[in-house]
């Protein structure tokens, strides 16, 4: 029975049909050591090309999910192979998602979902002391390690120090490189951030390619420059099986 992928989403079809395979495997569905259809049968489940089927498949070896033997077919690796983030709570005051990315030995991507500037609301005007009619600017995108959905961020910050991002190409680039380059500071939590759970239901589980229910973690926090002065608010939401916190 074919599933069908949406041509029209942010996503590519090749990671739509990846978080699939994925999901199959997270499941069980999969199981170690079982083969994955053939690239034909997989053709004919997604309604998409060869070459579409290939780099999904090839995104998840070298993920760790999958292993394929000459001959034989492409395997289930043992979870112990398969792609996960760990971060402490430290690292997330001064090590950005790309960062992290490097030293676990990924590679990190970036898809901008959208920037624009957007009406404060009143916690914004608090936190960053706004002055009337000032604006912010509302930045949403989706963290990648391997090619593979982790976590989605929205960001907001004020538009009279940063409307350059309305110009920024912040595909695969980290914003903390943006903000040390324009500003010459790195972020910095202000006190204390808030870390709850919640599940993936409708644009976000499109975003982070899981189905809908999917366990997420959601992590709330301000951020200041070198001299405490307000840079930036952050909601973050990880995928739980693909990203861990240290406390």
């Amino acid at each position: 029975m074919s599933e069908q992928t949406d041509p029209t989403s942010s996503f590519p079809l090749y990671m739509q049909v990846l978080a699939r395979i994925q999901y199959d495997i997270d499941s069980g569905a999969y199981g170690v050591g079982e083969s994955i259809p053939s690239e034909s049968e997989l053709e004919e489940r997604f309604l998409v090309s060869r070459i579409t089927i290939r780099r999904a498949v090839q995104e998840l070896v070298d993920a760790g999910y999958l292993i394929k033997r000459p001959g034989k077919g492409t395997f289930v690796r043992d979870k112990s192979s398969h792609l996960h983030l760990l971060k402490s709570l430290r690292d997330i005051e001064t090590k950005s998602f790309t960062e992290a990315c490097e030293e676990a030995g990924y590679e990190a991507g970036t898809i901008e979902l959208g920037c624009r500037v957007a009406e404060p609301t009143e916690e914004d005007r608090a936190f960053f002391e706004l002055i009337p009619d000032e604006r912010i600017i509302s930045l949403k995108r989706v963290h990648t390690a391997n090619g593979i959905p982790v976590m989605a961020n929205f960001t907001r910050l004020p538009e009279s120090q940063f409307a350059y991002l309305e110009e920024e190409d912040l595909k695969d680039r980290s914003l903390y490189e943006s903000i040390r380059l324009h500003k010459g500071c790195t972020p910095k939590l202000d006190g204390r951030c808030i870390l709850s759970s919640e599940s993936a239901f409708g644009k976000l589980a499109e975003y982070l390619n899981v189905p809908e229910g999917e366990p997420l973690f959601r992590l709330d926090g301000r951020y200041v420059d070198d001299d405490g002065r307000p840079l930036m608010t952050e909601k973050q939401i990880m995928v739980g099986s693909r990203y861990s916190i240290a406390l």
